[in-house]
């Protein structure tokens, strides 16, 4: 059956907007060599990720805090402030469009922030525009006739708008929502990424793409793994920018180790590609706040709770631990015999939580206690397994009771009386590995008191430091 003339009429509007071959004119540019410093700069505008001209990307299982992330960013970016950490190299101007929610919802979220961040009006001034596809949308390709065609049209208004606004920054939270092709086809997410560069270069803004992830990648404790090629549907997107990172949700075992008795609600921020910058050498991570708005009337007395994204720094193990505990890990460990693996009943760190009155939930199984015991099992653990590796304590395998050889901890360098009088705090273990040792060069750990068992065995240099490693991978 033919298809209804205005369906063909905007068909064949809408091929109108593909691109038309370039002409075979092209030369060559030949090249001018100039002094470096003459270079211009990169206009970086914000975390060493944005940057004027370019496509950046954020990849985030649903549900996780990614447009609350984006909303918080926005207002540091607009209100010059560091609500995360990080600053603006001035205060921008930053257009927030959000396929999904509708206006009001948007309201709430924006509004949540404010009231946890202490912002004013003046704060923001008119440098953000917010809006949702819900009354304005913003689709610039779709599939036609098996072909992926780019609406030239929609590309041209879209920059027209934010060269009227004088954007500097624009916001599109989630990219899916921007085209109706397979995003499983490398060759049409190629043509809708390359639209969203054509609008970066054109206006010189920074364009900052949310994409969500695949299933696999909202399992608790695999983001991480997966890195940025969770990313769902085709590489040509993830290829096409200039910066991508992802969120990844805190899993069972990385709330254990830093004293959590829930995950929920927090998440690692790592950069997963980074062409213009090198990647910072860990992740940051962020946490959920829960502000009430105090909206409530009528049906609704309570009004409506917002969740908030913040800056969240994990508890380091060492913390408040002094010389002199250690000392009195190495006389309990040296008047008993004390296994190394935490099976036994007999574990080295059951002396080490009860010197240091950490409650693990001895003889109970990891299903009969509570967050706080697994919390502290895996603190003392940790507190372990660090002054093994630096000399403190040492692991000797002797024949048990029943004439088995086992691995026992025994004590290695015993705590000095200098050591005693001179430092009272343990050293951290450097979490930065190379900047951790240049600020110690001995033990590689940041403290100004005098090179002491952090990591590092006395008498080792700093190349004998342990990497830097996300949280899931080494115990805090």
């Amino acid at each position: 059956m033919d298809q209804p003339q205005d369906f063909r009429d905007h068909v064949e509007g809408l091929r109108e907007y593909a691109p038309e071959p370039e002409p075979h004119a092209n030369r060559f540019t030949p090249f001018a060599l100039r002094d470096p410093s003459e270079i211009p700069p990169r206009k970086w505008l914000f975390d060493k990720r944005l940057i004027s001209g370019h496509a950046s990307l954020t990849v985030s299982p649903g549900g996780l805090g990614k447009s609350s992330l984006m909303i918080v960013e926005a207002l540091a970016m607009v209100s010059g402030k560091p609500l995360l950490g990080s600053a603006p190299c001035r205060p921008l101007r930053v257009s927030l469009w959000n396929g999904e929610d509708p206006q009001d919802e948007l309201e709430r979220r924006i509004g949540a922030a404010v009231m946890h961040y202490g912002l004013t009006a003046d704060d923001i001034g008119n440098r953000l525009t917010v809006d949702s596809g819900r009354t304005m949308p913003l689709c610039i390709a779709r599939a036609i006739g098996g072909a992926s065609v780019v609406d030239q049209g929609q590309v041209s208004a879209i920059i027209e708008a934010l060269q009227a606004s004088e954007a500097d920054v624009l916001i599109v939270d989630p990219f899916v929502t921007t085209h109706q092709v397979n995003e499983n086809d490398n060759g049409a997410i190629n043509a809708v990424i390359s639209a969203w560069r054509k609008i970066a270069d054109v206006t010189g803004i920074a364009v900052d793409l949310v994409h969500h992830s695949t299933k696999l990648g909202g399992n608790r404790g695999t983001s991480e793994e997966n890195g940025i090629a969770q990313a769902r549907g085709a590489s040509a997107l993830v290829d096409g920018v200039r910066s991508a990172r992802f969120l990844a949700g805190m899993s069972e075992d990385d709330a254990a180790r830093v004293g959590l008795e829930s995950p929920h609600g927090y998440f690692q921020v790592v950069m997963g590609k980074a062409n213009l910058a090198p990647k910072p050498e860990q992740a940051v991570w962020r946490k959920m706040e829960s502000v009430t708005l105090g909206n409530g009337s009528g049906l609704y007395p309570e009004g409506d709770f917002v969740g908030v994204v913040t800056e969240w720094t994990p508890p380091d193990a060492f913390d408040g631990v002094t010389v002199r505990d250690l000392k009195a890990v190495q006389d309990r460990i040296e008047g008993g015999d004390y296994r190394s693996s935490d099976q036994s009943a007999d574990w080295a760190g059951v002396a080490v939580a009860d010197v240091m009155n950490i409650d693990i939930g001895e003889g109970l199984k990891k299903a009969q206690r509570t967050g706080s015991q697994n919390a502290g099992r895996s603190r003392a653990k940790h507190l372990l397994n660090q002054w093994i590796k630096s000399g403190s304590l040492r692991v000797e395998k002797r024949k048990d009771g029943n004439r088995d050889e086992r691995p026992f901890v025994i004590v290695g360098d015993p705590v000095t009386a200098d050591e005693l009088a001179n430092c009272s705090t343990l050293n951290k273990c450097g979490k930065t590995g190379a900047a951790g040792a240049a600020q110690n060069p001995v033990s590689g750990c940041r403290t100004t008191t005098p090179p002491f068992r952090g990591v590092v065995r006395r008498g080792t240099d700093g190349d004998d430091a342990a990497p830097p490693q996300p949280i899931g991978e080494v115990e805090l």
